[in-house]
């Protein structure tokens, strides 16, 4: 939740700065059982911090749901965790995640 209450996070997502305990309890609850790249859903992996596993945002992707199967990614991270390659880092894991679990 303290990410993506953050106005300097959020401007640039579709939820408003006013993202609540709340939100991110409806979220989470959204999100359970759905299995990550599932086709027509959006889904959330968490970025965690190598060294001490703290939250430092998280990854999403949308596979559509009709072919040809293309996919929409993003990356939200804490405004502490911008600027040091973790976007990049992340991008890597989760397009290595997809093509594995695509049979690439």
């Amino acid at each position: 939740m303290a990410y993506r209450s953050d106005p300097g996070v959020a401007a640039y997502q579709s939820w408003d700065p006013g993202y609540s305990t709340g939100d991110a309890e409806r979220f989470l609850a959204e999100q359970r059982g759905l299995a990550f790249g599932q086709p027509g859903e959006w889904t959330q992996l968490a970025i965690a911090g190598r060294m001490n596993g703290a939250l430092l945002g998280d990854c999403a992707a949308h596979v559509s749901g009709t072919p040809p199967e293309t996919a929409e990614i993003g990356i939200t991270l804490a405004r502490a965790s911008q600027g040091g390659g973790v976007a990049a880092e992340a991008l890597q894991g989760l397009l290595a995640r997809e093509w594995r679990a695509r049979g690439g």
